[in-house]
């Protein structure tokens, strides 16, 4: 598997289990690390897990739009060479 799945991976299980924890827990911060950055609203929390999840996002946009324009350019190969073979025929 290429690195980039990989990474992919990672990206989405961290920000699975930081959203996870969120909706579970939103003042998760204060809990683990003993500091109240937002003063118990939540709101860093929801920075924190709004990273990871739209870098995950676009990782898997760019990896989709990739993988369309591959699967165009191997039909735009395939219609040019049935398009070649066609006209050596005549």
């Amino acid at each position: 598997m290429p690195k980039r799945f990989w990474l992919e991976v990672a990206l989405f299980i961290a920000a699975t289990a930081v959203v996870s924890s969120t909706l579970l827990g939103p003042n998760w911060i204060e809990t683990v690390l003993g500091l109240d950055p937002d003063r118990g609203s939540g709101f860093f929390e929801w920075l924190i897990a709004g990273g990871p999840a739209v870098v995950a996002l676009a990782f898997a946009v760019a990896t989709l739009s990739v993988a369309v324009a591959r699967a165009e350019r191997r039909r735009t190969r395939a219609t040019a060479k049935a398009r070649a073979v066609a006209v050596k025929a005549i």
